[in-house]
């Protein structure tokens, strides 16, 4: 920028402040001007939104881009500002006008060259979204927008740049990890889209909805890991804030997916817990208890586990897990047992370490355990502490980890199931 428009535009500004809008910008050049600050200054208190009326006001309905520089001027303001100017689909429309007629000076533009032949669909509402199916395979956004003539940075490639994370989304194939990506989607999960949705949250909704479509309603491990770093746990209450940014768009299906890959990741956390509590004759048997609940969870049967652990194993486990993640892990009082609650479709039973006997419940005798067991979002403190005494209280049946002359342990918890709650899973040897 040269002094004398330097010195123009800093005239404009005083006269902008102190003046009417109308008698202020009664000047030679105002056109070149005003689009000019439009583009430095958008968003001043001084200036008038630059709406459809406007935008036709400066480009004379489009016969002032006949001239390459005011084209020029307009296009920059265009891409830089996009949905954040009132009139961008007027000036977007004028634009399209002027590059297909034949008799404009465009072709002395190399840039505009480029403009003229992506026209249609650069300069729409849903511009970004259609440069972006431009984009072509194993090309750059950055070498995309460069051969398309969009400026960097600009607002219309933030918005690109969106709308290509989500494409990236939708053609990873399932249960691929790409790392650069999903530490994009970490980055930047926090931010609004121009509806207001987060972009974590429409990541969110495309990996969960292909696994769907896509996946037999199964979340793959990669992937769930991925989830975990930045959206929230599905237990957490539902009243929650965190809950109701995170899955409140999520129908029972779909949060039944994350449900279980989370269920089953705290799963794999207490059977590492349970083995570091067995030695001797518990050792031995920890191969068992752990092939039972994996049993147990492949089938199906385990629709919900909370985990409440001695506080070594806390710290350990909050530690290693993502900060949005501790919505299901609550610390006991006192060191030794740590307990694994499970939740079935009729009844409940907690699973201990060392030789705690599972505990059988039609539901656990603590108020509100599901809806309420809870971290603070940093994982600093839960809202309350339990004693092991707590599952063990108002129980229907317990079940050791002990084979008698005639049954095993496992057949004796199915047979329990069946006498204390008629719930009959037959074949379970074979899930």
């Amino acid at each position: 920028m040269n002094a004398d428009l330097r010195d123009r535009l800093e005239s404009l500004r005083e006269r902008l402040r102190t003046m009417p809008f109308g008698e202020a910008t009664n000047i030679v050049g105002r056109e070149r001007l005003l689009l000019t600050l439009y583009l430095l200054d958008q968003g001043h208190g001084y200036m008038q939104p630059l709406d459809d009326g406007m935008c036709q006001e400066l480009l004379g309905n489009g016969s002032e881009l006949r001239k390459l520089s005011r084209l020029r001027q307009a296009a920059h303001l265009f891409f830089a500002h996009f949905d954040h100017l009132p009139g961008h689909s007027t000036l977007g429309r004028l634009l399209r006008n002027a590059l297909a007629r034949p008799d404009a000076e465009s072709h002395r533009l190399v840039q505009a060259k480029c403009w003229r032949e992506s026209r249609e669909s650069l300069f729409t509402s849903d511009g970004p979204q259609r440069f972006v199916a431009q984009v072509r395979v194993g090309e750059k956004l950055s070498d995309a927008a460069e051969r398309c003539g969009v400026p960097q940075p600009s607002r219309f490639l933030d918005l690109a740049r969106q709308q290509y994370l989500f494409r990236q989304l939708e053609e990873l194939p399932i249960g691929e990890d790409c790392p650069s990506l999903f530490q994009e989607v970490t980055a930047q999960a926090s931010n609004q889209l121009a509806d207001g949705e987060f972009i974590g949250v429409r990541a969110l909704q495309i990996l969960i909805r292909r696994c769907v479509r896509e996946n037999a309603k199964a979340l793959p491990p990669r992937w769930g890991e991925r989830i975990s770093e930045f959206a929230c746990d599905p237990r957490l209450p539902r009243r929650s804030r965190e809950f109701a940014k995170w899955w409140n768009w999520a129908n029972e299906q779909e949060r039944s997916v994350a449900l279980s890959w989370f269920t089953g990741r705290d799963l794999e956390i207490f059977l590492t817990v349970l083995e570091t509590s067995l030695d001797g004759e518990g050792a031995r048997m920890f191969p068992r208890r752990c092939d039972f609940l994996r049993k147990l969870f492949r089938a199906g049967k385990i629709k919900d586990a909370r985990l409440v652990l001695t506080r070594q194993a806390f710290n350990d486990v909050t530690h290693a897990l993502p900060g949005r993640t501790h919505g299901a892990v609550a610390r006991m009082r006192s060191e030794g047992i740590s307990v694994v609650c499970i939740r079935c479709d009729d009844f409940c039973f907690v699973e201990g370490t060392h030789s705690f006997a599972i505990q059988l419940f039609t539901e656990l005798p603590i108020d509100g355990f599901w809806e309420k067991t809870d971290l603070s979002t940093d994982g600093s403190r839960s809202i309350r502490r339990f004693d092991a005494s707590d599952f063990r209280a108002g129980r229907i049946e317990a079940v050791r980890h002990v084979d008698s002359r005639w049954q095993q342990w496992e057949g004796k918890f199915i047979d329990a199931l069946a006498q204390c709650f008629h719930v009959a899973w037959q074949g379970w040897r074979h899930w």
